[in-house]
């Protein structure tokens, strides 16, 4: 299970205080909020495998690329699924 939190940065902190109190603890938390680091992600979201996406502008013209960055607890599965 996988949980994509796509919302601007200041939603973030509010969004994680919900999904913490979801019992599903094992889904791993995908964002692609812009600025909102893995430290950050932990910090709102402990012991919850976390990944950050960085996509870029050229997705508005039908091109792109994105970069990730696996959080302290994601494994190599979840690099997969990334």
């Amino acid at each position: 299970t996988a949980v994509i939190l796509a919302t601007k940065p200041f939603a973030i902190p509010e969004a994680c205080k919900d999904l913490a109190s979801v019992e599903d603890n094992d889904a791993l938390i995908i964002s692609i909020a812009a600025g909102v680091t893995i430290k950050t992600l932990e910090s709102l979201l402990p012991g919850r495998r976390v990944i950050r996406v960085m996509p870029n502008t050229p997705c508005l013209v039908g091109q792109t690329a994105a970069a990730f960055a696996l959080g302290s607890l994601a494994t190599d599965a979840d690099r997969e699924i990334a």
